[in-house]
């Protein structure tokens, strides 16, 4: 079957490490939705100028009359320069986000690419380093700073720079959304009420979506639960810093080696993170108008 090339009609923004997996597969479960396939397309980020008929083809190739399509790239969010081009492509969009205690999705964002080897730093190290370009105020905006990130932009979707901190800045980065569709066109999301009723959420979101929400019924909830092994170098790194980081005092946690099951993070370092997010949370449950279960 063949389609016009077009832009999707709802998006789920992000944020990373925040649920945006499940619900791609969720969403890709109902009869009326087409999910883009791979799951995080890079077209508003990195390849922009190939334009709609580039974009369909490349990541809606198995499209077979569904009503609605949708995309779900995480990165969407987080990017400044991102939310001018949704809009200009798709002002009708509805726009999904769902969000998760930011102290806890900064160690899970680390710990994905420690676990598969694409991170040389250590927890605490690689905070640090990332608060060091966060003060540089250095944000992707200009054409020359967007050009370069493209360029750089790796297979896996790792940009070039570390973003544990300021992923987690949610007010910063809805605003720029707000500013630019109604509020009626979103559908906030907070992972750890979804993940206590994923069928209830998940019929609401099909309702916020226009189709029909009795589909939540026979989604199967696991199907997008499953762990990855550790890089072997990756595990062989972790299974000697367990045993300094006891020495030190900080239970980093026992367990399988797998990529979606973080270490516990040290006492000082979640005090640290639930300081340095106070000012943020404060925001966001104002712009939300409502109280985060995370405090």
């Amino acid at each position: 079957m063949t389609q016009q090339p077009r832009f999707p009609d709802f998006f789920i923004l992000g944020a990373a490490k925040s649920g945006t997996t499940s619900l791609q597969a969720w969403l890709a479960q109902h009869s009326e939705i087409a999910m883009s396939e791979p799951k995080e397309p890079f077209y508003f980020e990195a390849e922009y100028d190939r334009g709609v008929a580039f974009y369909w083809h490349r990541y809606f190739s198995h499209w077979d009359g569904e009503r609605l399509v949708g995309e779900a790239r995480h990165r969407n969010l987080y990017l400044p320069y991102v939310p001018e081009r949704i809009s200009a492509s798709a002002p009708d969009a509805r726009l999904v986000v769902i969000l998760r205690d930011p102290v806890r999705r900064a160690m899970s964002h680390w710990w994905h690419w420690f676990a598969r080897g694409r991170e040389d730093l250590y927890f605490e190290e690689a905070l640090e380093q990332d608060m060091a370009r966060i003060a540089t105020a250095n944000e992707i905006s200009t054409p020359a700073q967007i050009a370069f990130y493209a360029a750089q932009l790796g297979a896996d979707g790792r940009g070039p720079h570390r973003t544990y901190l300021d992923t987690g800045y949610y007010a910063i980065q809805l605003r720029r959304y707000f500013e630019l569709f109604p509020r009626d066109r979103f559908k906030i999301m907070i992972l750890e009420e979804v993940v206590e009723n994923p069928q209830q959420h998940c019929a609401d979101l099909f309702e916020f979506l226009h189709v029909n929400p009795a589909g939540a019924a026979a989604i199967d909830y696991n199907v997008a639960n499953r762990a990855d092994s550790m890089d072997p170098r990756a595990a062989a790194r972790w299974t000697a810093t367990r045993a300094h980081a006891l020495l030190r005092g900080r239970g980093p946690g026992s367990g399988p080696l797998v990529a979606t099951r973080a270490p516990l993070m040290s006492r000082s370092i979640e005090a640290w993170l639930k300081a340095h997010y106070a000012p943020h949370n404060e925001a966001l449950a104002e712009l939300l108008g409502r109280r985060l279960p995370w405090g």
